[in-house]
């Protein structure tokens, strides 16, 4: 099984897969694991990967060109994925509306 992340951190998942059971199964040849730098797909000099909301107001947004080109230079290494998995906060979002929603039928 081949897993890629695509991550502002790479070195992040240095310490999880060099240790216990993930280094057991590269060893074994049962997993490959690249951590792919997202910055490396970025174009400005000081290696950009979010932005300002459109509109403004508070905290940044994911720039989608890094993105985009990310996932396709690692989807062209010849690997055909078997799942995609976003990780987003969009999904936490729409849990906290919907608490927010039954508090305000409940109250």
């Amino acid at each position: 099984m081949r897993i890629d992340a695509i991550t502002t951190f790479p070195r992040m998942y240095d310490s999880v897969m060099q240790d216990s059971i993930m280094k057991r199964a590269q060893e074994f040849g049962l997993l490959e694991f690249h951590a792919h730098d997202l910055r490396d797909w970025t174009h400005d000099r000081h290696r950009t990967t979010d932005d300002d909301p459109y509109g403004g107001g508070q905290g940044l947004l994911m720039k989608c060109s890094p993105i985009f080109e990310a996932y396709d230079a690692v989807a062209s290494e010849g690997a055909k994925p078997l799942c995609r998995i976003p990780l987003r906060l969009r999904a936490c979002r729409s849990r906290k509306r919907s608490r927010n929603a039954s508090r305000r039928r409940i109250g």
